[in-house]
């Protein structure tokens, strides 16, 4: 089960494959595009991750990390072609993704891998959904 109707499915933990519940082929498994995890764009560990791990340790009780991904959002979407990784559709607004969800595991939430390049409305719907939840066979 997923967003919209969607349905989700990995093999590994970085890559997510995106499928529109459809089946098809001889096996009978539903139709996937892999996203192999982009690569980690110059200067995110000077501008997310340290300040990032900073921010967490200074503010064990906040709600919400604050949001030092967002300046990365194009190298993202460039990384996943413009589509968003849960429906693969073209999707040229798309937001940063928390995979695993910061109320999950907020010491992911300046995880270059645990990004994903999404439609808005999808990430708003998934909210605070575990991993585990999207991980459908």
């Amino acid at each position: 089960m997923g967003c919209g109707g969607f349905r989700f499915a990995s093999t590994h933990p970085t890559w997510l494959l995106a499928s529109l519940g459809g089946v098809g082929g001889a096996t009978g498994r539903a139709a996937v595009i892999r996203f192999p995890p982009p690569p980690r764009p110059a200067g995110f560990a000077e501008q997310v991750e340290v300040p990032g791990a900073r921010w967490l340790a200074g503010h064990p009780d906040a709600k919400r990390p604050k949001d030092l991904w967002s300046p990365f959002r194009g190298h993202l979407a460039l990384g996943f072609r413009h589509l968003c990784a849960y429906s693969a559709l073209y999707e040229p607004v798309g937001s940063v993704d928390h995979f695993i969800s910061c109320t999950e595991d907020r010491n992911r939430a300046y995880d270059w891998g645990n990004y994903r390049y999404a439609a808005q409305w999808i990430n708003a719907s998934k909210r605070d959904l575990r991993a585990a939840q999207l991980l459908a066979r």
